[in-house]
């Protein structure tokens, strides 16, 4: 299913179940339910709160955040080993799922 995440500069093409699955299988580990399991950086959850206080509230600046990696969180664009390594259509993907939780309150 792919849907238009509302409140980007132009419109971007994602696929929230494919999101939603790659964020299961690699985030959630640290970020289930939006949290973060490292207490040293619990304040860095992914509430929406959190991500406009980190410069992380648009989908670009998470891109660039699982492309690049920081502290202790993995890269996950091409510099990433391959086995973790995600597509642009896939951290696209991921981005949008992040948004679109963190606007509900990561709630049902």
């Amino acid at each position: 299913v792919a849907t238009v995440v509302a409140g980007l500069p132009g419109p971007a093409l994602s696929d929230m179940a494919n999101g939603e699955t790659l964020f299961l299988q690699k985030c959630s580990a640290c970020h289930l339910n939006g949290g973060n399991q490292i207490p040293l950086f619990a304040n860095k959850d992914l509430s929406r709160k959190a991500l406009a206080q980190n410069g992380l509230d648009t989908q670009e600046a998470i891109v660039s955040l699982l492309t690049k990696g920081k502290g202790a969180m993995p890269a996950y664009g091409a510099e990433a080993p391959p086995y973790s390594r995600f597509t642009d259509a896939q951290l696209n993907d991921v981005a949008a799922y992040v948004l679109d939780r963190a606007a509900s309150g990561w709630s049902n």
